[in-house]
Order: structure tokens, then C-alpha cells, then sequence
């Protein structure tokens, strides 16, 4: 039993370290946005301060606001949409990520009271940790098309940009899927919601196949032998994370 509650712990720690993992990734991503370039525009060189500013607050209306416009005239326009679309992308996918982590099923599932209260009802539970295990797939893959270079080039609306307007949106973007610190970081960060959500369906599905072995007692889930208890242990025991 005790070693079943630290298999419960280490498992519900993983899911605030995804958390926490997503939030520092929020703004790790966008402090860095800078623009580089002396001859850039001004109306898109103060666009770019305003979207560090924006991701600083941490409001939500001012980073959709910001996104959302596009205050640059001629080719900066071309530079700025594209960058925006992108930047918007990344934002997606990273909330996207949060949301699954922190949808109920997903943090409770192997909580005492959250069985307590959906014992006769763990197929809702399963089909709810289904569906955000496949989300979280499309999310890692979409990822991926992120922090590909090609892939992020291909933001570039007019493809006949000039060189020098393509490269001005280049050394922004680069600097989000060029980093690989940052990659490695969100990279673990959808590996351990993965594998956690995929040892969670399975210890689901064992309570669900053993429900008369079973019980919640005082918020701890308790079995009746040891045999069946020990079989649950080695499922949770697949949640190791470096």
C-alpha cells in the first residue's frame, strides 16, 4: 500500500511538472523575440516590443489582441503576419498541452476521490484519457513541424519576398525553433504527458476489469489481496520519468 501511494504522488507530481513545464515554457518562448536588425521598420520593430510586452503581462486578451493586428505597411506587413502566424501556432500547441494536464480525468484519475466518485463510471473515465492521449499525440506531432525549419519557412506568405524580409522573419522565428535547449525542454515536456496518460488508461482499465477487488476507503484505494494489489503497483511503477 505504501508503495502504491508513492506511485501516486510520483504520478501526480509528474502532472505538475507538466504543468509547471508548460507555464515556464509560456515565457521562455517569447522573452526572447527580439529584432536584431538596425534597418527594420519601425511601426514593425515597436510591433515586436509590444509582443514581449504583451506575453510579460501574462494577459491572455492582450497576447490574442497583439497577434491578432497587424500595424506594419509593404513587406514588414508580409514579415510581421507571418511571424504572427507562427508565434500564434507555437501558443496553440502550448496551451493545448496545459489544458490536457490539467483536465480532471487526466490530474485525478487515480486519486481516491475522484474513484470514489466515478467507481461505477470508469469507462467515461477511459474514454476521456483516450481521447486526450490521441490529442496529445496530434500536439507532438504538430509540434515537431514547429521547430522544423523548413516547415516554420513555410509561414512566409509571399513567396517572393525579397531576401533581405525573408531573412528579417528567419532570425526571429529561428530564434524559437533554432533553440534546442527549448526544443529538448517541450520535447520531455509532451514525452512525460504521453507516457502518463498511457499508464493512467491502463491502471483504469485494470481497476475497471478487477472493480470487486477494489475499494475507497478514507480517500486511499485499497485491495483485497495482495496478488491484485501488486499487479496495480507494477502498472503504476511504468510511470518513471529521468
Amino acid at each position: 500500500m505504501k508503495k502504491q501511494q508513492e506511485q501516486r504522488v510520483r504520478s501526480r507530481s509528474n502532472k505538475v511538472m507538466v504543468i509547471s513545464c508548460v507555464l515556464g515554457l509560456i515565457a521562455a518562448v517569447f522573452v526572447g523575440l527580439l529584432i536584431n536588425n538596425a534597418t527594420a521598420g519601425t511601426r514593425f520593430e515597436n510591433e515586436i516590443t509590444a509582443i514581449n510586452d504583451a506575453f510579460s503581462s501574462g494577459d491572455a486578451q492582450k497576447i490574442n489582441e497583439v497577434l491578432g493586428r497587424t500595424v506594419s505597411t509593404g513587406d514588414y506587413a508580409k514579415v510581421e503576419t507571418s511571424l504572427k502566424n507562427y508565434v500564434n501556432d507555437l501558443v496553440k500547441n502550448i496551451n493545448g498541452i496545459e489544458e490536457i494536464a490539467n483536465n480532471e480525468a487526466v490530474y485525478n484519475s487515480l486519486e481516491g476521490e475522484y474513484l470514489a466518485k466515478n467507481a461505477e463510471r470508469l469507462d467515461d473515465t477511459i474514454a476521456i484519457l483516450t481521447e486526450a492521449s490521441k490529442r496529445t499525440d496530434v500536439l507532438a506531432e504538430d509540434a515537431k513541424k514547429l521547430y522544423d525549419e523548413k516547415s516554420v519557412k513555410a509561414y512566409i506568405d509571399d513567396k517572393n519576398l525579397a531576401e533581405n524580409y525573408t531573412s528579417l522573419f528567419i532570425e526571429n522565428a529561428k530564434m524559437f525553433y533554432d533553440d534546442k535547449s527549448l526544443h529538448d525542454d517541450y520535447s520531455n515536456t509532451l514525452s512525460l504527458l504521453q507516457s502518463s496518460i498511457k499508464v493512467e488508461i491502463e491502471a483504469v482499465e485494470f481497476l475497471k476489469n478487477h472493480r470487486s477487488d477494489w475499494k475507497v476507503m478514507n480517500g486511499r484505494l485499497e485491495f483485497k489481496d495482495n496478488n491484485t494489489s501488486s499487479q496495480y503497483t507494477k502498472i503504476l511503477e511504468k510511470v518513471a520519468y529521468n
